[in-house]
């Protein structure tokens, strides 16, 4: 991007803007609460982390040029922030500007209709990750969504975590919670008499306890992580397939 654009979109946003987005930033709600405040900025801001700009205020959502600016101001306290709430992960605007290679393929389905359920999809039926087929249409190329195509097609990708971990990305914090609880997850809490189920909450407590997972803490917030372990589908509502926990 030529620098004199650059300086004029950055202009725009002066220090009194930049400092109001900051805030919300260093005030976690973009990761703790579902939906906006009505901020202005808040959504700007909620795009950078998950790549969904509704109605910005400073960067429209088909401008990558601005929001490459906003990203470039705000993204040491976006990443430090995001570290802290969705460890093991990084946001939208990383993956876009900052990741130094993509996602791995680890394996992928069948999608032979002549093969059973239990066919991996090992064998050489000839296809090719969604980046490098030519028979895909244009608009689907090149797109990805957190290191990963943004389109099915048919193979699987390394999880964020496996790739930090292997690119040797994971701070000492991340690291430490990973090494604890095994594998995480971002949640809210079920609506409905199903988030409400007295049993389950005993059991998830018990659990957290056992595993030494402070849950009422992370209870105060809209959206938080917990360690998978503390996943289950609720028995008191058969036929659900669902906990006190929906994964976000």
């Amino acid at each position: 991007m030529p620098k004199r654009k650059e300086a004029t979109r950055a202009k725009r946003l002066n220090e009194q803007v930049l400092n109001s987005l900051r805030e919300i930033v260093l005030s976690g709600t973009p990761w703790m609460k579902a939906g906006f405040d009505g901020i202005a900025g808040d959504s700007d801001v909620y795009g950078l982390i998950s790549g969904q700009f509704f109605f910005p205020k400073y960067c429209s959502p088909d401008d990558e040029e601005s929001q490459r600016v906003l990203w470039d101001e705000l993204k040491e306290d976006i990443l430090r922030e995001h570290i802290k709430y969705s460890p093991g992960t990084r946001p939208s605007g990383w993956w876009r500007w900052e990741r130094p290679e993509l996602r791995r393929v680890v394996g992928r389905d069948c999608v032979n209709p002549d093969h059973d359920d239990d066919c991996a999809g090992e064998h050489d039926d000839g296809r090719l990750p969604a980046d490098q087929d030519p028979n895909l249409p244009g608009w689907a190329k090149g797109k990805y969504y957190f290191g990963a195509p943004s389109v099915y097609d048919g193979f699987r990708y390394e999880s964020q975590p496996e790739y930090l971990a292997r690119l040797k990305l994971l701070t000492r914090e991340e690291a430490a919670i990973l090494k604890k609880y095994g594998e995480i997850c971002r949640v809210r809490i079920s609506s409905g008499t199903i988030g409400q189920c007295e049993p389950c909450w005993e059991t998830a407590h018990e659990l957290a306890k056992k595993i030494d997972f402070d849950l009422t803490a992370v209870l105060k917030f809209k959206q938080f992580w917990i360690p998978v372990d503390l996943i289950s589908d609720c028995e008191h509502n058969p036929g659900t397939g669902q906990g006190i926990f929906s994964y976000l």
